[in-house]
């Protein structure tokens, strides 16, 4: 039998520890007969939080002249030198079986019509003429020589410059794309909501720190980000949240979230200074299940619906969280409206509304003066979502 993988005699057994690599650096490896030194590395790219890579020094030994007294550990491998694999942790066992791949050994590509399996060349050193795999062409996949992740799509991960495999110990180096240049988004690692239909997730951002409420298992939770890892704030348990959408946003620091509860009230918190409690409440009854908040100099601006025919605003102080005025009506459709939506463009607040009944419209207005709206869109665009 061959000897198991560096990585599965850590993940089951515990027998050693790898080190993990994340920056561009040149690597020195171990035979994996050495109690002490590295045996194998993992390379963590920044583009999955559940897939990398492990490379690891695997040595071709014969116990003696005939096939049979070959009874060390990889005396059938082969041959003598580095190999690359991708684990895949999401897979439970990480189990090849039943068309997953919970581990994938690189090799070759272009040696389909040879009678030696592939796997058997996945080997690299100086001797076999095969020093590097991988490349940093990100739209290069599996059958180009790249590393890639489950999903075909190239992890940026070049290994070159592979070293002499007839010593103990073989040196490498190893590339890591920079993430400003491969044009993919970074993975926050931010615990997502699960399947359930009536959780909920909303997020704003405050000189350059997120903040993401949540809520799930009846309760609202809020996160911030602190040196690279999620940080929870405060937590609220309210088990008569519906199905409507969850608001936050933010002024000066302080946030402030809203819901709409299943008796139909529309709940307005604002946060304290930390962000870490409630500081003040308020309440809209009548709401339909659906509405938009934003925060401005001025005040606290809160979009909704009542009776699937009116869309309304309602404003209010930023500091006590107390109605500045009445609640304006911008629109009486006097039938099915839903969707609203609310923000700030130029110092001029925008509201609007999907009007269902006529075409599916869009009805966009500009609050030019205290309960003073212009409607400014042409009637030419109809949605059935925006």
């Amino acid at each position: 039998m061959t000897y198991p993988l560096a990585y599965m005699r850590m993940h089951f057994t515990n027998w050693l520890s790898i080190d993990t690599i994340t920056s561009s650096q040149t690597l020195t490896l171990d035979t994996q007969d050495k109690g002490t030194g590295h045996p194998a590395y993992i390379l963590k790219s920044p583009l999955s939080n559940e897939e990398f890579f492990v490379i690891e020094f695997r040595k071709q030994k014969f116990g003696g002249d005939t096939w049979y007294s070959w009874d060390t550990y990889d005396g059938h491998i082969g041959g003598s030198g580095v190999i690359v694999y991708r684990i895949n942790t999401s897979v439970e066992n990480l189990s090849n079986l039943y068309g997953q791949t919970g581990v994938y050994i690189f090799r070759p590509q272009n040696n389909a019509s040879s009678l030696r399996r592939p796997y058997l060349d996945a080997f690299l050193s100086s001797e076999s003429g095969r020093t590097s795999i991988g490349t940093s062409d990100m739209t290069k996949g599996l059958t180009d020589g790249a590393l890639t992740f489950s999903d075909g799509s190239n992890s940026g991960i070049v290994i070159s410059e592979v070293g002499s495999a007839s010593g103990s110990q073989i040196t490498l180096k190893v590339s890591f794309p920079e993430i400003n240049e491969t044009d993919i988004w970074e993975d926050s690692a931010f615990d997502t909501v699960s399947g359930n239909a009536a959780d909920q997730i909303a997020m704003t951002v405050y000189n350059g720190k997120p903040y993401v409420l949540t809520y799930r298992n009846s309760a609202f939770t809020l996160y911030t980000q602190q040196s690279g890892l999620w940080k929870q704030l405060y937590t609220k348990t309210c088990p008569e949240v519906s199905y409507g959408n969850l608001e936050l946003c933010e002024y000066n620091g302080r946030l402030y979230y809203g819901y709409i509860d299943g008796n139909a009230i529309l709940h307005i918190i604002q946060m304290n200074e930390s962000n870490t409690a409630v500081a003040n409440e308020t309440s809209i009854a009548g709401c339909d299940t659906e509405f938009r908040m934003v925060a401005y100099a001025d005040g606290l601006y809160v979009a909704y619906t009542t009776q699937s025919k009116n869309l309304c605003v309602q404003k209010y102080n930023l500091s006590t969280l107390t109605a500045a005025s009445q609640a304006e009506v911008v629109y009486d459709g006097g039938h099915l409206i839903g969707q609203p939506r609310v923000s700030f463009v130029g110092g001029k607040l925008y509201v609007s509304v999907r009007d269902a009944s006529n075409q599916s419209m869009l009805m966009l207005y500009r609050r030019d003066a205290a309960d003073t709206y212009t409607k400014i869109s042409d009637g030419v665009i109809k949605s059935d979502g925006y």
